[in-house]
């Protein structure tokens, strides 16, 4: 938890001052997760420490509102980046399967790609979304629409089956 979320704390502290005198302000742009928002006990430790950096996104966003820094974060759902590949690997399946286990839970029928991380960080780093401050952005293909993560689905991988 100190690395999820007092080091982008302590590194968007320090940036605040260079970004407060510039006379265009400044952008910072944090990446958590959606399962800030997912009951998953196994998981728990990690969930919380997203909400975590919810919750310091929009106070930031608000404690610099006046000197024209904006404070957003983008929470990622299931993207396929070696993290997917390692929990493949702890359940002893293959990286295709897995990976094919976790897309039929998205609502989109796939995982992520890192690119649509990135696209959405680009976004909230520009212009374009200059009147943005204190948002969490889901790139999530739609999972939360999905009762927590398709519960028919995952239950069984998560929770060993138990509702």
């Amino acid at each position: 938890q100190n690395v999820a979320v007092l080091s982008p704390m302590f590194l968007a502290e320090a940036a605040f001052p260079y970004m407060s005198s510039n006379k265009n302000g400044g952008t910072v742009v944090m990446v958590g997760s959606v399962s800030a928002n997912v009951p998953w006990p196994n998981t728990a430790p990690h969930n919380f420490a997203m909400a975590g950096k919810y919750t310091m996104t929009q106070t930031l966003a608000f404690k610099y509102r006046q000197d024209n820094v904006r404070v957003n974060l983008v929470a990622a759902g299931v993207i396929h980046t070696g993290a997917l590949d390692v929990m493949a690997k702890k359940k002893e399946q293959s990286v295709e399967s897995y990976a094919k286990l976790r897309a039929s839970a998205q609502p989109l029928g796939r995982n992520g790609a890192p690119e649509d991380v990135a696209n959405a960080v680009m976004y909230l780093a520009s212009p374009a979304s200059g009147f943005t401050t204190g948002e969490i952005l889901r790139v999530d293909g739609g999972l939360h629409l999905s009762n927590w993560w398709n519960r028919q689905v995952m239950t069984k991988e998560y929770v060993g089956g138990t509702e």
